[in-house]
Protein backbone atom coordinates (compact mmCIF):
# COMPACT_ATOMS: atom_id res chain seq x y z
CA UNK A 1 0.00 0.00 0.00
CA UNK A 2 1.35 3.40 -1.00
CA UNK A 3 0.73 6.49 1.07
CA UNK A 4 0.27 9.83 -0.71
CA UNK A 5 1.24 13.02 1.05
CA UNK A 6 -0.24 16.45 0.22
CA UNK A 7 2.52 17.39 -2.22
CA UNK A 8 1.74 14.28 -4.28
CA UNK A 9 -2.01 14.77 -4.38
CA UNK A 10 -3.88 13.59 -7.44
CA UNK A 11 -5.60 16.97 -7.41
CA UNK A 12 -2.36 18.81 -8.02
CA UNK A 13 -2.85 21.65 -10.51
CA UNK A 14 -0.18 20.15 -12.79
CA UNK A 15 -2.18 16.98 -13.15
CA UNK A 16 -3.54 16.51 -16.67
CA UNK A 17 -7.03 15.91 -15.28
CA UNK A 18 -7.27 19.50 -14.07
CA UNK A 19 -5.87 21.17 -17.18
CA UNK A 20 -8.34 22.95 -19.37
CA UNK A 21 -8.13 22.42 -23.08
CA UNK A 22 -9.26 24.99 -25.58
CA UNK A 23 -12.11 23.92 -27.77
CA UNK A 24 -13.00 25.12 -31.23
CA UNK A 25 -15.69 27.35 -29.73
CA UNK A 26 -13.14 29.37 -27.74
CA UNK A 27 -11.39 32.00 -29.80
CA UNK A 28 -8.11 33.52 -28.76
CA UNK A 29 -8.54 36.90 -30.45
CA UNK A 30 -12.14 37.99 -30.82
CA UNK A 31 -11.49 41.46 -32.29
CA UNK A 32 -10.17 42.59 -35.64
CA UNK A 33 -8.98 46.00 -36.84
CA UNK A 34 -10.92 47.46 -39.78
CA UNK A 35 -11.02 50.71 -41.74
CA UNK A 36 -14.38 52.07 -42.87
CA UNK A 37 -14.65 52.51 -46.64
CA UNK A 38 -17.92 54.44 -46.30
CA UNK A 39 -19.36 56.65 -43.58
CA UNK A 40 -21.80 54.70 -41.41
CA UNK A 41 -24.21 56.82 -39.30
CA UNK A 42 -23.81 56.11 -35.60
CA UNK A 43 -20.65 54.08 -36.14
CA UNK A 44 -17.97 56.14 -37.86
CA UNK A 45 -16.70 58.08 -40.84
CA UNK A 46 -14.86 56.99 -43.95
CA UNK A 47 -11.20 56.28 -43.20
CA UNK A 48 -11.78 55.71 -39.49
CA UNK A 49 -9.93 52.74 -38.04
CA UNK A 50 -11.66 50.75 -35.32
CA UNK A 51 -11.57 47.41 -33.59
CA UNK A 52 -14.71 45.28 -33.83
CA UNK A 53 -15.69 41.67 -33.21
CA UNK A 54 -14.66 39.29 -35.99
CA UNK A 55 -18.24 38.19 -36.61
CA UNK A 56 -19.49 41.77 -36.78
CA UNK A 57 -16.75 42.65 -39.27
CA UNK A 58 -17.34 39.56 -41.39
CA UNK A 59 -21.15 39.50 -41.34
CA UNK A 60 -21.91 43.22 -41.43
CA UNK A 61 -19.06 45.45 -42.56
CA UNK A 62 -17.45 43.18 -45.15
CA UNK A 63 -20.74 41.79 -46.53
CA UNK A 64 -22.06 45.31 -47.18
CA UNK A 65 -18.74 46.63 -48.47
CA UNK A 66 -18.48 49.14 -45.62
CA UNK A 67 -14.97 48.23 -44.44
CA UNK A 68 -11.68 46.50 -45.21
CA UNK A 69 -9.07 44.90 -42.97
CA UNK A 70 -6.68 47.47 -41.48
CA UNK A 71 -3.48 46.60 -43.33
CA UNK A 72 -0.53 48.79 -44.23
CA UNK A 73 -1.89 49.21 -47.79
CA UNK A 74 -5.44 50.04 -46.71
CA UNK A 75 -4.13 52.55 -44.16
CA UNK A 76 -2.21 54.32 -46.92
CA UNK A 77 -5.24 54.20 -49.22
CA UNK A 78 -7.57 55.83 -46.66
CA UNK A 79 -4.96 58.10 -45.05
CA UNK A 80 -6.36 61.26 -46.65
CA UNK A 81 -9.82 60.52 -45.24
CA UNK A 82 -8.42 59.68 -41.80
CA UNK A 83 -6.66 63.06 -41.61
CA UNK A 84 -10.00 64.86 -42.06
CA UNK A 85 -11.71 63.10 -39.14
CA UNK A 86 -12.26 65.28 -36.08
CA UNK A 87 -12.00 62.71 -33.28
CA UNK A 88 -12.89 65.22 -30.57
CA UNK A 89 -16.16 65.98 -32.36
CA UNK A 90 -16.88 62.25 -32.69
CA UNK A 91 -16.38 61.80 -28.95
CA UNK A 92 -18.72 64.71 -28.18
CA UNK A 93 -21.32 63.26 -30.57
CA UNK A 94 -21.17 59.89 -28.77
CA UNK A 95 -21.73 61.57 -25.41
CA UNK A 96 -24.65 63.59 -26.82
CA UNK A 97 -26.23 60.47 -28.32
CA UNK A 98 -25.98 58.69 -24.95
CA UNK A 99 -27.65 61.66 -23.27
CA UNK A 100 -30.46 61.67 -25.85
CA UNK A 101 -30.94 57.94 -25.31
CA UNK A 102 -31.15 58.39 -21.51
CA UNK A 103 -33.69 61.21 -21.80
CA UNK A 104 -35.83 59.15 -24.19
CA UNK A 105 -35.68 56.29 -21.70
CA UNK A 106 -36.82 58.58 -18.84
CA UNK A 107 -39.78 59.96 -20.89
CA UNK A 108 -41.31 61.77 -17.90
CA UNK A 109 -40.37 63.14 -14.52
CA UNK A 110 -42.51 63.61 -11.43
CA UNK A 111 -42.26 66.81 -9.40
CA UNK A 112 -44.24 67.13 -6.18
CA UNK A 113 -44.91 70.26 -4.13
CA UNK A 114 -47.25 71.13 -1.30
CA UNK A 115 -50.54 72.84 -2.04
CA UNK A 116 -52.01 75.82 -0.21
CA UNK A 117 -55.57 75.91 1.18
CA UNK A 118 -57.06 76.70 -2.25
CA UNK A 119 -55.39 73.63 -3.81
CA UNK A 120 -52.87 75.51 -5.91
CA UNK A 121 -49.11 74.93 -5.57
CA UNK A 122 -47.17 77.03 -3.09
CA UNK A 123 -44.32 77.45 -5.62
CA UNK A 124 -44.11 77.38 -9.39
CA UNK A 125 -41.89 74.98 -11.28
CA UNK A 126 -39.30 76.28 -13.74
CA UNK A 127 -36.51 74.89 -15.92
CA UNK A 128 -34.03 74.87 -13.02
CA UNK A 129 -36.30 72.58 -10.99
CA UNK A 130 -36.60 70.20 -13.95
CA UNK A 131 -32.81 70.18 -14.51
CA UNK A 132 -32.22 69.51 -10.80
CA UNK A 133 -34.71 66.64 -10.83
CA UNK A 134 -33.10 65.09 -13.93
CA UNK A 135 -29.68 65.27 -12.29
CA UNK A 136 -30.79 63.96 -8.91
CA UNK A 137 -32.99 61.10 -10.08
CA UNK A 138 -31.42 60.11 -13.38
CA UNK A 139 -27.84 61.36 -13.24
CA UNK A 140 -28.35 63.63 -16.26
CA UNK A 141 -26.57 66.98 -16.14
CA UNK A 142 -28.67 69.32 -18.26
CA UNK A 143 -28.28 73.09 -18.41
CA UNK A 144 -31.62 74.76 -17.49
CA UNK A 145 -31.22 76.93 -20.63
CA UNK A 146 -31.51 73.75 -22.71
CA UNK A 147 -34.99 72.98 -21.33
CA UNK A 148 -37.93 74.63 -23.06
CA UNK A 149 -41.43 74.45 -21.59
CA UNK A 150 -44.35 74.66 -24.02
CA UNK A 151 -46.32 76.59 -21.38
CA UNK A 152 -45.47 77.92 -17.92
CA UNK A 153 -46.07 75.45 -15.09
CA UNK A 154 -48.38 77.30 -12.72
CA UNK A 155 -50.73 74.58 -11.52
CA UNK A 156 -50.76 70.85 -10.94
CA UNK A 157 -50.99 68.63 -14.01
CA UNK A 158 -48.99 67.27 -16.92
CA UNK A 159 -46.84 69.58 -19.03
CA UNK A 160 -44.73 69.09 -22.13
CA UNK A 161 -41.09 70.19 -22.23
CA UNK A 162 -38.32 69.81 -24.79
CA UNK A 163 -34.68 69.23 -23.89
CA UNK A 164 -32.12 70.46 -26.41
CA UNK A 165 -29.16 68.09 -26.65
CA UNK A 166 -26.79 69.19 -29.41
CA UNK A 167 -29.02 69.50 -32.48
CA UNK A 168 -31.74 67.22 -31.07
CA UNK A 169 -34.99 68.26 -29.39
CA UNK A 170 -36.04 65.47 -27.01
CA UNK A 171 -39.61 65.55 -25.62
CA UNK A 172 -40.08 65.18 -21.87
CA UNK A 173 -43.34 65.04 -19.92
CA UNK A 174 -43.32 66.90 -16.61
CA UNK A 175 -45.89 65.56 -14.13
CA UNK A 176 -46.53 68.14 -11.41
CA UNK A 177 -48.52 66.71 -8.51
CA UNK A 178 -49.62 67.80 -5.07
CA UNK A 179 -47.87 66.35 -2.07
CA UNK A 180 -50.21 65.30 0.74
CA UNK A 181 -49.45 66.73 4.16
Amino acid sequence: MTLINESQSIYNSNNSINRSYSTGAQKENKKVAIILTKSVPGIGQIGQEMSVAKGYARNYFFMKGLAVFATHESRKQFEQFARNINYEELQVDKVLQKTVKKIKKVQSILLMRTANDEGSPTVNINESNIAYSLKRRNGLTIDPKDIRLTSPIEGFGNYQAFVTVGKNQVPLTVRFQSMTK
